[in-house]
This record gives structure tokens, C-alpha cells and sequence, in this order.
């Protein structure tokens, strides 16, 4: 294996955030790696998966890989999620990165 890959998951309560980032466990995540993603539902699939291989090599320690969350709108990830679902710590924040709110609680 080229980079860290885990059981095959749908999008579910412990990969989607809640919108106002509340829980304890949200509040875990810091020194994390955020990308904000453009599209919609009509946005092809854009290859997210290439920007994430090379922060899951192999090559670096599991316990050193930062969480990944990805800040873009719920149907465009819900398009990306089959290229996405077999990464381990990855997160969704539905929303625009042109929002400043969300931009702060990412």
C-alpha cells in the first residue's frame, strides 16, 4: 500500500459535523489540515482523492496523521465521498469557505 486506507464507510454521524461544531468530540480537532472545496451538485467529480494521497503515504507514522476536514457544500461531497471513503481521519463541515463562520469553526 501506497497511503493509509480503511474500511470502506458511507458518510455518517462521526464524519459529518454538526453545523455549530458543539460536541465534545469537535472540539478535539486542532492542528488539523482544512481544505475548502467549490462545487455543487452539478461539479464533477474534481479528484479530491490526489490532494489527500500523499497526506496518507505509508511512509509516515498512522499515529502522526493529522485529521483532514473538508469544507464544502454537502452535495459536492456527497459526490466526492466514493473517491474519499476509505481514508482514514477524515471530517465534512457542510458549507461555503466564503462563509466566514464556517471558515472560523473549521
Amino acid at each position: 500500500k501506497q497511503w493509509y486506507q480503511r474500511r470502506v464507510r458511507g458518510i455518517n454521524r462521526r464524519v459529518v459535523l454538526k453545523h455549530t461544531l458543539t460536541t465534545e468530540k469537535d472540539h478535539e480537532l486542532n492542528n488539523h489540515i482544512v481544505i475548502c472545496a467549490f462545487g455543487d451538485d452539478k461539479t464533477p467529480v474534481s479528484g479530491l482523492s490526489s490532494l489527500i494521497k500523499p497526506l496518507r503515504a505509508s511512509n509516515l507514522p498512522y499515529k502522526k496523521l493529522k485529521v483532514i476536514l473538508l469544507l464544502a457544500d454537502e452535495h459536492f461531497l456527497k459526490k466526492q465521498w466514493k473517491e474519499l471513503r476509505h481514508f482514514p481521519k477524515i471530517r465534512i463541515l457542510s458549507g461555503s469557505a466564503l462563509d466566514r463562520g464556517k471558515l472560523k469553526r473549521a
